[in-house]
């Protein structure tokens, strides 16, 4: 594994892994070098510098060329801007003359008189928090850092219509310019409503976990002082995996294999020093479809008709034996019960018990004859 803290901006420049991520936002390198990132903030500046020095140098592939001729080019730009840092460079004032053929072929006007401005403004710019501008992307295009530093709940709309309850002491920093997915970082507690884009998905890292969505609403609670994570599904469906240091854990066809998949009224808690996932149900069920509660009076209703009314209401999976339920029948009012109170009665006017167990209600009974 290498040990990219020590890398310098010429350094990263070159490496492989940086690169794909920087120009192509690779999926597997996204998840690293953001969680690396989130891991070395204090190295956000220095990837910044690689990252702008990539987006100059796109004028003619790496590829074709030795790792000794691109880190001399890089290092001359560098030392060109270091000797004059604390003078504004004018148009046209930085020197390519001493740099080798290939790059003063490459669109020799435009580079005079934009590379020293733009060099000069990236040296006396501050790191953002965790934030990154995307390879050739202006200094406009970095991302949008939010902080909450009320007693209160706040408001955020992202550019993307999307919008965040950040809670107290949250600190959230958004980008929507790497590759093809809308990114967040998130350190603290905070709900989402995120606008349905099935072509961009959504990205929420904190603390080792990485929650994924397409378009829904979830709570992600994960403060980067404490080990453990939640996130918790109101609407729609998420995808919740770790990020860990060589990024995810995927089998031989590609599945990745230490992540969960959330619905409505459920959760999750991850434990990043393990790196374990605990799935349950919420406290208190909410309906996820519209049925009145008028429709919970049964009058020797068949238990097997109650319980998957009750599932499709909840959205929740209930599991039992339909051969031993077969005969077993129901006479109550369930209309005033939350969704477990409802289970509770069942389970009593059969003689069956109930546990529920990764998010699932299992009901045993040794049914009704």
């Amino acid at each position: 594994m290498k040990s990219y803290r020590e890398y310098t901006a010429e350094e990263l420049a070159l490496d492989d892994s940086f690169q794909s991520w920087a120009k192509s936002g690779n999926g597997a390198q996204t998840v690293f070098w953001h969680t690396w990132l989130r891991d070395n903030p204090d190295r956000a500046e220095v990837v910044q510098e690689a990252r702008r020095l990539l987006g100059l140098l796109e004028e003619k592939p790496f590829m074709d060329l030795s790792d000794e001729q691109v880190r001399a080019d890089i290092a001359q730009i560098r030392e060109s801007v270091l000797r004059n840092k604390d003078d504004r460079p004018k148009a046209g004032i930085v020197s390519l003359f001493g740099l080798s053929g290939w790059w003063r072929a490459a669109s020799a006007a435009a580079l005079v008189l934009g590379l020293g401005w733009l060099l000069w403004q990236y040296q006396h710019k501050p790191a953002d928090f965790l934030s990154l501008p995307a390879s050739g992307k202006t200094q406009t295009d970095v991302a949008q850092n939010y902080f909450n530093e009320t007693t209160a709940d706040m408001e955020v709309q992202l550019p993307d219509r999307s919008r965040i309850t950040l809670a107290p002491g949250a600190r959230l920093s958004y980008d929507e310019n790497i590759s093809e997915e809308r990114v967040a970082h998130l350190d603290g507690e905070a709900f989402f409503r995120v606008t349905h884009q099935p072509e961009k998905p959504f990205l929420v890292y904190a603390n080792g976990l990485v929650t994924k969505v397409l378009g829904t609403s979830f709570r992600v609670r994960s403060w980067a002082k404490d080990a453990d994570s939640q996130v918790t599904v109101v609407t729609g469906k998420v995808s919740v995996f770790a990020a860990e240091s060589n990024g995810l854990t995927r089998d031989d066809k590609g599945n990745i294999l230490n992540g969960v998949i959330l619905t409505p009224n459920q959760s999750v808690d991850f434990v990043s020093t393990s790196g374990t996932f605990h799935r349950y149900l919420v406290k208190e069920p909410v309906k996820i479809i519209p049925v009145p509660e008028e429709s919970f009076e049964f009058t020797s209703t068949p238990v097997i008709q109650i319980l998957e009314k009750i599932g499709q209401a909840y959205g929740i999976e209930l599991v039992y034996d339909e051969q031993t339920l077969k005969d077993c029948a129901l006479t109550a009012s369930l209309s005033d019960e939350s969704m477990k109170e409802k289970i509770q009665l069942i389970c009593a006017g059969i003689n069956a018990t109930y546990e529920e167990i990764d998010a699932r209600i299992i009901i045993t009974s040794k049914g009704c004859r």
